[in-house]
């Protein structure tokens, strides 16, 4: 009551609950039967689920006195609010593992049929299954007389799965009472449906080779994937004289293919001295490959602000006018009239849309982890790499565009110093402002997503446990940690966290946190 908001009514409260329940059941029957050198394993699974969420909420203002917060203790009521939603699903699973000649030879089936209440009930059933084989090399006679061998394991799998990540009821033409007509009860249009939403689907081939040479100085594993979507669940925008902006559906379907190598090296490991170094490296190829055709006979492609999803390029592409830079003469910022280059032109309205090249999704990974120990003392390290996507700055318009916002309401990045002032600066930003202008998203603000980031550094000493015997302990460890130690970010540019999730948007969250522990662990 007696700062901000709360001055004027005497004093805002509000108070919320919220309260999840989830029920599980499940019920299976395991079997194994051995047979001379053959070995099945059985399992059938029944499984089923409800969530429910109740919420329950209040609003009040009009405090008589400090120190009140309870809104039984406010004078005037101002809100109140309560919803209820839930979602189903029930599943059978049947597994059949089958190994022959000291698992020599391996086989895997399983069969799935699981239902899901975000479908209509005639497309709620899916039918899953999967196949994998492995053949364990190294048990064969031609490699048992080579020392150098220790694992290698060639293996195969392919299934079917199933993506039910939609918002409950979208299958559903519902109305909503959550709205008041002149203080009156009242009713409205709340979601547009589609009773033909079902299943999306993925069909994935898995191919790799697993190996440990030297006595296991050298391991680790070599993989190729082929994973194909069909029917994917996805927002497609309509017409605004529908009343709703967009209608998820069954549209389209796209493949990633990639590769992934992972090793692990143990160079020393005596009494005194360790070390090892392992990796892993993945690649990932992500294109559209088809999309339905309107009446028309015209592809029906899915197109924001950002965006674009279309055959041929990755699903969502960035897609956007193209910033030519700052005109020296004038101060301007310019755009590509074709999206490319040659022309260009002040007017933001009439710069062309084009692809940027990528998408947000980085198309290489890899990580590296460092252990060393001499004498009981240690040193850990892991590290990360993302590359190969681009990263869009959300927030722009506030915080880093030469207008009125980032002058005169928000705090605005020191980069925005970096502008034009007179005739023949070269500069990243136009000309000073005082307007407030609308939103012009285009690929000024789109940066390469490449970096790498220290995950963590660990340095400790183990005491050792002849010392801590003579005082009644086993072990005892004392280390001193630092997480996100550094970050290298390729485009200085990029002031946000690279490190962003699949919307490639960066906004306002918090980063991830730089900070140091100190611990000790014992053993009794």
């Amino acid at each position: 009551r007696n700062y901000g908001y709360g001055v004027p009514t005497s004093g805002d409260a509000s108070q919320y609950d919220r309260t999840n329940a989830f029920y599980v059941f499940q019920n299976y029957l395991d079997y194994n039967l051995a047979l001379n050198q053959h070995n099945l394993k059985f399992k059938l699974l029944q499984e089923y689920q409800s969530n429910r969420q109740y919420f329950l909420g209040g609003a009040a203002e009009n405090f008589a006195d400090d120190g009140l917060y309870f809104l039984d203790s406010a004078g005037t009521p101002s809100s109140v609010s309560s919803s209820f939603s839930d979602w189903y699903m029930g599943a059978y699973l049947g597994l059949l593992e089958y190994s022959v000649f000291d698992s020599r030879y391996v086989l895997n089936l399983s069969y799935r049929i699981e239902g899901n209440s975000r479908f209509q009930e005639d497309n709620r059933w899916g039918n899953f299954y999967s196949v994998g084989a492995a053949w364990n090399i190294h048990k064969e006679d031609f490699l048992t007389s080579i020392d150098n061998i220790e694992y290698l394991k060639l293996r195969f799998s392919y299934g079917k799965t199933g993506n039910a990540s939609i918002g409950l009821n979208r299958y559903q033409s519902l109305f909503t009472y959550g709205v008041d007509y002149n203080g009156d009860g009242a009713q409205a249009v709340s979601t547009f449906g589609n009773n033909d939403l079902s299943w999306e689907i993925n069909k994935t081939i898995d191919i790799g080779l697993e190996f440990g040479l030297f006595n296991d100085v050298l391991s680790g594993s070599i993989g190729y994937f082929n994973r194909k979507s069909e029917d994917l669940l996805l927002n497609v925008p309509l017409s605004q004289t529908t009343g709703f902006s967009s209608q998820t559906q069954n549209i389209g379907a796209l493949k990633n293919t990639g590769v992934e190598i992972q090793l692990n090296a143990n160079l020393i490991d005596t009494q005194d001295v360790s070390l090892s170094i392992g990796g892993n490296i993945a690649t990932v190829n992500n294109e559209i490959t088809e999309l339905p055709l309107d009446p028309n006979g015209i592809e029906r492609t899915i197109t924001t602000t950002t965006t674009r999803i279309e055959t041929g390029h990755p699903v969502r592409e960035w897609y956007m006018p193209t910033w030519a830079g700052v005109n020296p003469e004038t101060g301007m910022e310019e755009f590509y009239l074709n999206g490319v280059g040659g022309e260009t032109t002040t007017t933001f309205n009439d710069a062309e849309a084009v692809f940027q090249g990528a998408n947000a999704v980085p198309t290489l990974t890899a990580g590296v982890n460092l252990n060393f120990e001499v004498k009981g003392f240690f040193l850990n390290a892991q590290a990360y790499y993302a590359g190969g996507h681009k990263i869009y700055e959300g927030w722009h318009l506030y915080l880093n565009q030469p207008n009125g916002f980032p002058i005169f309401s928000y705090n605005g990045y020191q980069s925005l110093l970096d502008r034009w002032q007179e005739t023949g600066d070269i500069t990243r930003n136009g000309k000073f402002t005082s307007d407030g202008q609308s939103w012009q998203r285009h690929s000024k603000y789109l940066y390469d997503g490449d970096f790498i980031r220290l995950r963590n550094l660990t340095f400790g000493y183990n005491i050792p446990s002849s010392v801590m015997n003579s005082i009644g302990m086993k072990t005892a460890r004392v280390f001193v940690r630092g997480n996100n130690l550094a970050t290298w970010v390729k485009d200085d540019n990029l002031l946000f966290d690279p490190e962003q999730d699949l919307g490639g948007e960066t906004g306002m969250e918090t980063p991830p946190t730089k900070s140091f522990l100190f611990g000790v662990n014992l053993t009794f």
